[in-house]
């Protein structure tokens, strides 16, 4: 049996339960750890029973051409679990992991969650099943515990703000340059989906700005595609862009990172005609989809959805350019990759109750912001 079960089913949450993992593997080295993974997980020596890449999609219709692989993850996720590993941590995903972490808590799991399940956002009524789920879960927005504590006092577990590690590993607005000749920045994404949805359009854009500005030059996030012209530039670190003057990005946790970097944006999510008539009537409480503009409750960043127009692109990237950082409310202070490895350890000392020395229902963990 494992030490520590880990489920990530995207990209982001592969980057931040390796973050966490990393520290905790410092203090226990000869942690045993299976589960979901991503690269970044394999690479910290996690066996994957399954690998994240065959279930991070995003939107309808990619769920749905994908559903058998994805249903086959489930249940061979469901089989690891029910070996009884004394920790498991589900990190975002709730599709995926609401019910896995529900069984896994019922046969005696301490059952740990990662990112709130956004309820302020679509489906308020899931509260009661995250209470049920978890016996602890670490929020990375301060406004998110007091929307659950009530199901967590119900339930006996704990809910709490750890803060958002982006501001952990990533330089912040102060620290920004601007480049001194027209440097601009391209984020498509990096599942296949999005680079087929973004990359044309982004790349389409450029090429509107460079009309305007013939020497621009621009630094993708990702793989270059056959055939990019020269004026593009492939790097592998989001960092690489915050010299830029203005990125074109799509939605995600990558505007909260440009904007914590103090880099302006211009936010185009290009998605499905039944993704987005679907969205329309799931998400109701929230009006706009990019992070600075959820958290400012305003359209403190461009933002479009559905398909994209390249020249108005151009244009609002133009009319960004070197514009102040915007303000990021409900972050907390630096440290939150410290205080998720933190509990994760504590949880491993005392797998199978919640840590009584730990924040009560709706608290904080020691230290947090």
């Amino acid at each position: 049996m494992a030490d520590l079960f880990i489920s990530c089913v995207e990209p982001s949450g592969d980057r931040l339960a390796a973050d966490a993992l990393a520290l905790v593997l410092a203090r226990r080295p000869t942690l045993d750890v299976i589960g979901c993974a991503g690269p970044r997980l394999r690479a910290l020596g996690v066996t994957a029973v399954v690998e994240m890449e065959s279930v991070a999609v995003m939107g309808i219709s990619a769920v749905l051409a994908r559903l058998p692989s994805i249903l086959r993850a489930r249940a061979t996720l469901r089989e690891a679990l029910e070996q009884r590993p004394p920790v498991a941590l589900f990190v975002d995903g709730p599709s995926m992991h609401l019910t896995l972490a529900a069984g896994a808590r019922a046969r005696g799991t301490r059952t740990v969650g990662l990112v709130s399940p956004q309820i302020w956002a679509w489906k308020p009524d899931r509260t009661a099943a995250i209470g049920q789920a978890y016996h602890d879960l670490m929020c990375l927005f301060d406004f998110e515990p007091p929307l659950l504590q009530a199901a967590f006092a119900v339930h006996g577990g704990c809910v709490w703000h750890v803060g958002h590690p982006v501001l952990d590993r990533l330089p912040a607005a102060s620290e920004r340059r601007s480049h001194p000749s027209p440097l601009f920045g391209l984020a498509p994404g990096s599942r296949t989906q999005e680079l087929v949805r973004h990359l044309g359009p982004f790349l389409a854009t450029a090429e509107a700005v460079r009309r305007q500005i013939p020497g621009a030059r621009f630094r993708l996030a990702g793989p270059l595609p056959p055939g990019a012209p020269a004026w593009v530039e492939a790097v592998r670190d989001i960092q690489a862009l915050q010299p830029c003057h203005a990125v074109l990005t799509k939605s995600g946790t990558v505007t909260l990172e440009l904007a914590w970097m103090g880099v302006p944006q211009v936010v185009a999510h290009a998605v499905s005609p039944l993704t987005a008539a679907m969205g329309r009537r799931l998400v109701r409480h929230v009006d706009h989809i990019a992070l600075p503009n959820v958290l400012n409750r305003s359209a403190v960043v461009p933002e479009t959805i559905g398909r994209p127009h390249p020249e108005r692109l151009a244009a609002a990237l133009l009319e960004q350019r070197d514009t102040p950082p915007v303000p990021l409310p409900g972050l907390g202070r630096p440290g939150a990759t410290e205080r998720i490895a933190a509990h994760l350890l504590t949880a491993l000392e005392s797998p199978h109750r919640p840590d009584e020395t730990g924040p009560t229902a709706g608290g904080r963990l020691p230290g947090a912001p």
